[in-house]
């Protein structure tokens, strides 16, 4: 049961389109995977598959683990003001993940990412063009995201 009342049957959908062993394309179609999501999916796949360790880690250290839990403590936080029924468990999976992983995981993030580089110019200008591209990613998934949420508000 998903306690904010979410729709998970879309995540559920293409998680069983990929265990049947559908490609991506497939699992999204069937899944009916918005756009944005696809980009950003696409995007991430894109730096594993390059075999690139730098390019991983800059896409993970600052794409992610030096970005996302404060962004959703935030969010978490204001829903948590107005509903606190409906996102205490996710708030507490936050807080706990955050509270052992804390600032910990973002310094080896930066330490992985420093070492993978270290004197070469060329991976820097790569890490830094992957890093620059994970945020946009990001940035384009959330808009979009605002966006049906504003949509949706429009139509209640």
């Amino acid at each position: 049961m998903v306690q904010c009342g979410a729709n998970v049957g879309p995540i559920n959908n293409f998680l069983i389109s990929l265990q049947k062993g559908r490609d991506f394309e497939m699992a999204f179609e069937l899944a009916q995977v918005p756009q944005s999501a696809r980009n950003f999916i696409n995007a991430t796949f894109a730096t594993i598959n390059s075999g690139k360790k730098h390019l991983q880690a800059a896409s993970f250290t600052f794409g992610r683990e030096d970005l996302i839990p404060n962004m959703f403590m935030g969010m978490v936080n204001d829903l948590n003001t107005t509903n606190p029924e409906r996102v205490s468990t996710f708030k507490y999976y936050l807080e706990r993940h955050i509270e052992v992983d804390g600032d910990h995981h973002s310094h080896l993030a930066l330490a992985m990412t420093e070492k993978l580089c270290e004197n070469d110019e060329a991976f820097w200008l790569e890490a830094d063009q992957t890093a620059k591209s994970a945020l946009q990613k990001r940035i384009d998934l959330w808009d979009a995201a605002y966006a049906e949420i504003a949509a949706r508000k429009i139509l209640a």
